[in-house]
């Protein structure tokens, strides 16, 4: 083929704009990836923090538990101790 020869020339144009667009897709590609670590770390992190929060929740309602019961406890106790009758005092002559 001649140097000159436009079937040639057409194709060499064609694989370098074949080539151009090979290289933005790689960089739109190594970009997207980029993009896409960022959202992913960030939904690891907010699921590790759901589970502390589930975990204190848990840990909390259990204390409250504990805590009502106690004081109902001592209510009971309060209220028996102020109910009672006072002892009878010996008659006195």
């Amino acid at each position: 083929m001649a140097p000159n020869d436009p079937i040639q020339l057409d194709h060499e144009r064609r694989m370098a704009r074949l080539e151009e667009a090979r290289r933005e897709l790689e960089d739109t590609v190594i970009v997207m990836s980029g993009l896409e670590r960022r959202p992913s770390a960030l939904l690891k992190e907010h699921s590790e923090l759901i589970v502390r929060i589930e975990h204190n929740l848990a840990n909390t309602s259990e204390k409250l538990s504990e805590m009502t019961d106690k004081l109902n406890g001592l209510i009971g106790w309060a209220d028996s101790t102020i109910r009672r009758e006072p002892p009878e005092s010996p008659a006195q002559s």
